[in-house]
């Protein structure tokens, strides 16, 4: 029989999520969990009543800051517990099937100091992380696409602001520039591209968008899921199996000697997305980044790696450029102008308000028709992308006409 903790009874309390254990040995004994709102909780084993098969755990709410350091060994597991958030703790019975019985909440300065660890309890476990890409694929019921980024300028869950938004912003680039086409030619080669309603198309495009879902505590990584649940398109895959593969073998065939990989991208996409790829190797070399992309999915079991390091960021340049260079590619496109300067020809060009725009110059020495452009209106144009030796892209239009 345990003893009774005196406190304040809690007939429902709160629901957790298991981030990770800190210390193992025979079964969990010191757990990171994590509450609906956010708020980081240690449970920590301090009873056991064998007869009903219910343990005791001293629940700590506290700063996720705290934990790193317990880890870091820094601090006592003892002075971990002891700095909870407004000095409140609970105990709780829970059994075998994580139902929990006798809550109550109390003052941590009041407890018996048996229930507390001893003053030298520093950290000396293995640390088994929950918080990675197999497990939350498993507890999400979805695929999950980590990003994990280091470089010298990255410290152990620390990096600059705008090192980490412009990293995000140019990966983010680049898979906007293939969902909509890429759904589209999923559509095409069913052969169900009439009749397809718009909410079919919404939903298609949800599960080739990525939200942010957590950054990893203690190491700087990042992880992405399908904005909804993913579905079936070939026996044994799923459809963001298949969209994250057509993403990571863009950084794939970039990294081939055969530049003739890119002829798919460049016929199946916006011509600006190999420009897209050009920007985030020049950002990877100038911040001395590299990037570990690794997708599971635990549906299928289907797992994909890929990995850009600093050195590869000449080739993947080298490589875009000597494709982009061999040409000029032409290209026909309608949407509406949002910029227009007559004198010096600029122009800005949307196709859609979910698209990036394209940007350059009307060539022709004549600018006078230019006048003509209304910005209430939709215009098909020709349009000519070429790449400088720099990897820098250049627009220009030949030609527009308006659409009645």
């Amino acid at each position: 029989m345990m003893e009774r903790i005196d406190g304040i009874e809690i007939p429902d309390f709160k629901s957790f999520d298991k981030i990770r254990d800190l210390i193992w040995f025979d079964g969990p004994l010191v757990s990171h969990f994590t509450s609906p709102d956010n708020t980081a909780y240690v449970f920590y084993w301090s009873d056991l009543d064998s007869d009903k098969g219910i343990d005791r755990w001293i629940i700590t709410p506290v700063n996720e800051y705290l934990i790193d350091r317990y880890i870091e060994r820094h601090i006592t597991l003892k002075e971990l517990m002891l700095k909870t958030l407004n000095g409140i703790a609970f105990s709780a019975e829970i059994d075998k099937d994580d139902n929990y019985f006798d809550v109550y909440a109390f003052s941590i300065h009041t407890i018996d100091p048996a229930y507390l660890p001893e003053d030298d309890t520093y950290n000396e476990f293995e640390i088994i992380d929950y918080l990675n890409v197999f497990n939350l694929s498993r507890k999400n019921e979805i695929g999950i696409l980590e990003l994990k980024i280091t470089g010298l300028s990255v410290k152990r869950g620390i990096m600059d602001f705008s090192q980490f938004m412009g990293t995000l912003g140019k990966v983010e680039d680049i898979l906007n520039k293939i969902s909509p086409d890429y759904t589209e030619n999923i559509l095409r080669r069913g052969g169900r591209v009439e009749g397809i309603t718009q909410n079919v198309r919404r939903t298609m495009y949800e599960k080739s968008h990525f939200e942010v879902l957590a950054p990893a505590a203690g190491s700087f990584k990042v992880f992405l899921k399908p904005i909804s649940k993913t579905i079936s398109i070939t026996e044994g895959r799923e459809f963001t199996d298949e969209f994250t593969d057509e993403f990571l073998n863009l950084f794939q065939n970039s990294l081939d000697n055969d530049i003739s990989g890119f002829e798919h991208y460049d016929a199946s996409y916006r011509p600006d997305l190999l420009g897209d790829c050009i920007a985030l190797a020049k950002y990877i070399k100038s911040n001395r980044l590299n990037i570990d992309f690794t997708w599971y999915n635990s549906n299928t079991e289907y797992e994909r790696q890929e990995r850009i390091k600093n050195e590869d960021s000449d080739k993947i340049i080298q490589n875009i450029i000597a494709y982009k260079t061999r040409d000029s590619r032409k290209f026909a496109a309608l949407g509406y102008f949002t910029s227009l300067n007559i004198s010096t020809g600029y122009f800005i060009f949307y196709l859609d308000e979910n698209t990036p725009p394209y940007k350059g110059h009307y060539v022709k020495d004549d600018k006078t028709p230019l006048k003509q452009i209304k910005f209430d209106k939709n215009y098909s144009v020709s349009l000519e992308s070429i790449y400088d030796k720099d990897g820098n892209e250049k627009i220009t239009m030949t030609d527009f006409q308006e659409i009645e």
